[in-house]
C-alpha cells in the first residue's frame, strides 16, 4: 500500500473504565470512568510502598476515527516521576470508508508509590493524547497484640 492511500486516523476517545463490553454489532458499553484509584494499606508511612505493592485493575478504552491503512496504537504508563512504567503495542488495519476501530486493554498494574500517573497514547510512534489519573493511598496501623473480647458490663 503506498503512503498515498494511507490516511491516518484521528483518536475519538480514550477512556479509563472498571469494564467494558461489545455486543454484536460492535457497540461498546463502557461502565464507570474511572480518574481515580483509592487504597488502604495496612501499616505506617514509613513503610516501604515497594513491598506492598497495590493492584489497580481497570480497561483502556480508545477508539480511533475514520482511517485507510495499517497502523499501530502504543500505550505508555507513565509514573508520577516521569519514569515509564510499562508499555503495550496493538496493531490494527483500517479498510477505508466509514470503518472506525476501537481497542480494549485490560491492564492490571501493581503500583508502588501514590501519585498522578498517566496513560500516553501513540500512533505509529507519534505522541496523540494522554489521560491522567491518580492513585491514593491511605496508611492504617496494623492491630498490635491479639484481639480480646469487650468486658462484661457490671452486674448491680
Amino acid at each position: 500500500m503506498s503512503t498515498e492511500e494511507r490516511i491516518k486516523p484521528k483518536l475519538l476517545a480514550l477512556l479509563i473504565c472498571e469494564k467494558t463490553f461489545l455486543d454484536e454489532d460492535k457497540v461498546a458499553t463502557l461502565m464507570r470512568l474511572i480518574d481515580t484509584f483509592n487504597f488502604t494499606v495496612e501499616g505506617s508511612r514509613d513503610t516501604q510502598l515497594g513491598k506492598l505493592a497495590v493492584p489497580v485493575h481497570c480497561v483502556l478504552f480508545t477508539k480511533w476515527g475514520l482511517g485507510k491503512g495499517e497502523f499501530t496504537d502504543e500505550v505508555r504508563i507513565i509514573k508520577p516521576n516521569g519514569d515509564v512504567m510499562t508499555a503495550n503495542k496493538t496493531g490494527f488495519k483500517l479498510p477505508g470508508g466509514f470503518c472506525f476501530h476501537q481497542i480494549r486493554r485490560v491492564m492490571h498494574l501493581n503500583v508502588t508509590e501514590a501519585g498522578e500517573f498517566s496513560f500516553h497514547i501513540y500512533l505509529d510512534n507519534e505522541f496523540v493524547a494522554q489521560h491522567p489519573f491518580k492513585v491514593n493511598i491511605d496508611h492504617v496501623q496494623p492491630l498490635s497484640g491479639s484481639l480480646k473480647p469487650p468486658p462484661e458490663p457490671a452486674q448491680g
